[in-house]
């Protein structure tokens, strides 16, 4: 985990672990993350590397992603 949030550092995973778990061990975002832009980077089987865009929309109780992804042991979570 990587950017805005409260403790960046690479953090160990379970085969079911969201990205709102992985914010929730990074101890959330920092006073600048930007709520609505969150990346994954990840690798494919073939080597080839992608990135996901996900959005998020701020409520009453926290930060609900609209669509939340499994990570992979190799993602990295970026917080601009």
């Amino acid at each position: 985990m990587i950017g805005k949030v409260a403790q960046p550092g690479g953090y160990e995973i379970t085969s079911h672990t969201d990205v709102m778990q992985a914010l929730a061990l990074a101890e959330s975002l920092n006073l600048f993350a930007m709520e609505n832009d969150i990346h994954i980077l990840r690798s494919d089987a073939d080597g080839s590397r992608i990135a996901i865009f996900l959005q998020s929309a701020e409520g009453k109780e926290g930060i609900e992603l609209k669509s939340n992804v499994i990570l992979r042991s190799s993602n990295v979570v970026v917080m601009p």
